[in-house]
């Protein structure tokens, strides 16, 4: 709406409808290009040539140059003033039609000359417009404005109504970009009544869609949108595409103002559709400023921040500083909104330079001074008309009466003018002084701007640091629930598995079951934190979106029956494949069928339905409830909220917000629709469509979902991996690295049949880990001294200690800890708070993988070192035993003293080695290789 360029555009060509045809077809070029051929002189060969110039400048910019350079040339030989100054004004409107304003600049200045010497008012009029909208689309209204109010009086002179409409058009343009909202308003009235008179369709559509804008812009919406419905009805009885996707984008504007945001999406889309056709850069800009400011009232600031970077790159080639305030100020909510207050200060800072540019007192003022000019230098014409008539009634006097009172008045002139002459010198030094006063103000002002932005800067810095702080400590405080959780779940657990005290089964429940509550809360206060943080990411893969709902629902049949409802899950679709987040899914339809239950009076019902509707995947979860109030209904969404009627019932305030977040992360929209004392409906709408999401976003195939279930672990099939036999009778033995005691107590009591031993930090389990060389290690994430990742590191990276197995013990439960502590090459992963029962089995399991390995070394004929290690370091340094053992295996003085020597170890630490890997002794294993080696010369007749 606000990009006139387009308007300008128009006026432009009716000037040049006297050099071209509007319309560019084969049919009038090619007539022009046979007449050129047949030009009988020189000027008519100018003519045509600026003729033939308008009907390129779009198509083939080159040849449309090419034409001017021609026509130049020749009028410049002819020497004909006027030719060659029309040429200057072609050139003029071809640079502009590119955006290249500085040679526009060039060559309009000559012209302008030319045209003064030569008194051609015509095209003197043509050159100041041109001037004007030249530096009008730079921003620089005070010569636009000068150079618009010269040419309107040439015209206005001329008598030439249709020029006079398009510049009151103009004009109108001008007071309106100046906001003199009055002004403009009378300027375009003018502009649509002459219009109208000239039954000019297409001028007259300008003239009343300018008028809706003014409307627009006083917050008039309804007569703004009658303006515009009636514009569009004209431009699509002209057939001119471009006039109607201007009147899609106006109409979409008002809608966006009165909060119809969907009506409003639909009119930029189409057009936007409209001018990607017509490839106008300025145009497509303007729309997707307008979509960015429309995305920025959905909070959906990630495609905002698309829209608007778009917008202001283009803006940024064609230097239009208008569309450029309007974009940086759109960017400055945007990164607001995201958080990052420092791009968000830096796009503020380079708005208020545009606006100072743009808008500034002194250029206000002069423009109201050449508006003045020009009603002043109207009414002189009027009375010099006047004072013409009566000269000539006086010339019948007597010539010495009028040479009398020639004289005095002459005197008279003389003295008024001497005194005029001083007040006017009195008045300029007046001028002068308030004029360096009211700098000396903007200046003052300035500089409070400049401290007030520093301060805010300071203000953005410092409470970004506080939002990082309050994010770590979410983090940290969450992490560390996890150990005592660990405490209190883990010997309950064991209790009721045990089932010795059957009159306190019941409370041992319940102290199990709000364990798992307690950590599902810290669950969720980790995923808001990463929200906060940026640090949650989307990853999406194909599934059967059906059969997961249908899944998941089905996990809360038990929940649902202590609480008599009736929980039923419907689907339009057997199946449905599409890109979802499994994870994310899981915890929004969680959250809201939990809350459903919880909010559900016993004999009540909850549906959850899955159906697809505008080409998205909506999910449906209603009961039959206590509903919600309309004014509570506007604030379930945010964090920590709980409303009176529901506290009764307790809860956080947690769940509904992180829904929300998780549903906004995941591309979609969540409502609520609700009728208190019936029920409420809550609705999650997800993008299905690849294209929503990027190709970091989109992960490969996950394996198929198993759901979480709120049972007790199965007892049997953990003392199937607990109870197997290992093939050593001797008891295995186990370092504990945990810097919490009652931890460190609580692993010891329920390993007791292993020898364990205790270290309190990272540094000192090191050591005892090389020096005591256990089958396995168990050490927490963190701690002081050396945390669990640097321990893990340094012992995998030891040849003494690489083959000994490690489980980490972590309350960091992300994928992203889960993938830090794999990465650092230990062999298995558990999460606070954990089974006692499943850390039992996965002990077990190692240490059965570790004697399994030796077994398969002993009975394997060939060695291969490959078979017998999980780490490269442990594979290493069998290849190179058994490489010194070939190397040497006709030495019959060959032993434990030279390989460990070749080898670059102790005696000590190469026979623990050896022990660990393949249970053989130094000698032992020089022996085996021997003989192996001697079987295979047999087999072979060696």
């Amino acid at each position: 709406m606000k990009n006139i360029k387009q308007i300008i555009f128009f006026c432009l060509f009716l000037f040049f409808s006297a050099l071209s045809v509007y319309a560019q077809n084969l049919t009038v070029i090619d007539s022009l290009e046979n007449e050129l051929k047949n030009a009988p002189d020189d000027s008519t060969k100018v003519i045509i040539l600026n003729k033939l110039c308008p009907h390129y400048i779009f198509s083939d910019f080159d040849k449309a140059l090419d034409y001017a350079n021609k026509a130049l040339k020749i009028a410049q030989k002819s020497k004909e003033n006027n030719l060659i100054g029309v040429t200057l004004n072609n050139y003029g409107f071809i640079y502009y039609s590119k955006s290249d304003y500085v040679s526009a600049t060039e060559k309009l200045i000559l012209a302008v000359d030319i045209f003064i010497e030569s008194g051609n008012k015509l095209e003197l009029a043509n050159s100041y417009y041109l001037l004007g909208s030249v530096y009008h689309i730079q921003g620089n209204y005070e010569k636009s404005t000068e150079y618009f109010f010269l040419s309107l009086e040439l015209y206005e002179e001329l008598g030439n109504n249709s020029d006079t409409a398009n510049f009151y058009n103009i004009i109108g343009l001008v007071f309106l970009n100046q906001k003199y909202y009055d002004k403009a308003e009378k300027f375009f009235k003018k502009s649509a009544k002459l219009h109208k008179k000239l039954n000019d369709k297409t001028g007259f559509a300008y003239a009343i869609n300018n008028l809706g804008i003014v409307y627009y812009e006083t917050q008039q919406y309804e007569l703004a949108l009658k303006y515009f419905k009636e514009t569009d009805e004209i431009n699509k009885e002209l057939n001119d595409i471009k006039l109607v996707a201007e009147s899609y984008n106006n109409i979409a504007l008002i809608y966006f103002e009165t909060g119809q945001y969907k009506k409003a999406d639909k009119f930029f889309n189409k057009s936007l559709k409209i001018k990607k056709e017509l490839k106008d850069k300025g145009e497509i800009s303007s729309v997707l400023t307008s979509l960015a400011k429309l995305k920025i009232k959905q909070n959906l600031t990630d495609s905002a921040e698309i829209y608007a970077l778009k917008a202001y790159k283009i803006f940024k080639e064609l230097n239009a500083k208008y569309g450029l305030s309007e974009t940086t100020y759109a960017l400055s909510q945007i990164y607001s909104l995201k958080n990052d207050y420092k791009t968000a200060y830096d796009f503020s800072q380079e708005y208020i330079a545009i606006k100072d540019s743009m808008y500034n007192k002194e250029k206000t003022k002069i423009i109201n001074e050449i508006e003045t000019k020009h009603e002043t230098a109207k009414k002189e014409e009027e009375i010099t008309s006047l004072n013409l008539e009566k000269k000539l009634q006086k010339s019948v006097i007597k010539r010495q009466r009028i040479t009398t009172i020639a004289v005095i008045v002459s005197l008279i002139l003389f003295f008024f003018l001497s005194i005029f002459t001083y007040r006017g010198y009195i008045l300029k030094r007046r001028a002068s002084n308030l004029l360096s006063e009211q700098n000396k103000r903007i200046e003052e002002h300035r500089q409070e701007i400049v401290l007030q932005n520093e301060k805010l800067a300071e203000q953005a810095r410092k409470l970004k640091e506080l939002d990082k702080i309050k994010s770590n400590f979410f983090a940290n405080i969450s992490h560390e629930f996890r150990t005592p959780l660990t405490l209190i779940a883990g010997p309950v657990e064991q209790l009721i598995q045990k089932n010795n005290y059957p009159e306190i089964k019941p409370d041992l429940d319940m102290v199990y079951r709000h364990s798992k509550r307690l950590k599902q809360l810290i669950d969720q206060l980790l995923d808001i934190s990463k929200i906060e943080r940026g640090a949650l990411q989307l990853k999406v893969a194909k599934a059967d979106l059906t059969a997961f709902t249908g899944t998941l629902v089905n996990t809360f049949h038990s929940f649902a029956e202590e609480n008599e409802i009736d929980l039923r899950f419907e689907s339009e679709e057997n199946e449905l494949f599409c890109l979802f987040d499994k994870d994310k899914i899981e915890k929004i339809i969680g959250n809201l069928v939990t809350n459903a239950v919880k909010f559900t009076p016993p004999g009540g019902k909850v549906t959850v339905r899955l159906n697809i509707k505008d080409k998205k995947a909506n999910i449906d979860v209603e009961d039959t409830g206590k509903g919600i109030s309309k004014d509570n209904q506007k604030l379930i969404f945010e964090r920590f909220y709980r409303s009176e009627e529901h506290n009764s019932i307790g809860g956080t305030g947690i769940g509904l917000s992180l829904a929300k977040e998780l549903v906004t992360l995941h591309k979609g929209e969540i409502f609520v629709e609700s009728v208190e004392r019936k029920g409420t409906k809550f609705t999650v709408s997800l993008q299905i469509n690849e294209t929503a999401y990027s190709s970091d976003e989109i992960v490969s195939e996950t394996p198929e979902f198993i759901p979480k279930k709120d049972t007790y672990i199965e007892k049997n099939k953990q003392e199937e991996y607990i109870n197997q036999k290992t093939v050593r009778n001797k008891k295995k033995n186990i370092l504990i690295v945990e810097d919490n005691a009652d931890m460190r107590k609580y692993i010891t009591d329920n390993l007791s049949e292993y020898n364990i031993e205790l270290a309190e930090n990272g540094k000192i389990g090191i050591e005892k880990a090389i020096s005591s060389n256990p089958d396995l290690i168990i050490s927490d994430v963190m701690m002081p001294e050396k945390n669990g990742y640097e321990l893990t590191k340094k012992l995998k990276n030891n040849n003494e200690t690489s083959h000994i197995p490690i489980i980490l013990l972590t309350a960091k439960a992300s994928e992203e800890s889960v993938i830090e502590g794999l990465s650092s090459e230990a062999d298995d992963y558990v999460k606070k708070p954990f089974s006692v029962n499943e850390l039992k089995a996965r002990v077990a399991n190692l240490i059965r993988i570790r004697e399994k390995l030796r077994e398969k070394f002993q009975k394997s004929i060939t060695v291969n070192p490959s078979e017998i290690t999980t780490t490269s370091v442990d594979e290493e340094f069998l290849q190179k035993a058994l490489q010194i053992v070939e190397n040497n295996i006709s030495e019959s003085e060959f032993g434990t003293e030279k390989f460990t020597k070749e080898i670059g170890m102790s005696r000590t630490a190469l026979h623990r080695k050896l022990k660990a890997l393949t249970d053989q002794s130094t000698t032992e294993f020089i022996r085996i290789i021997r003989l192996k080696r001697a079987a295979q010369l047999i087999k072979q007749n060696a």
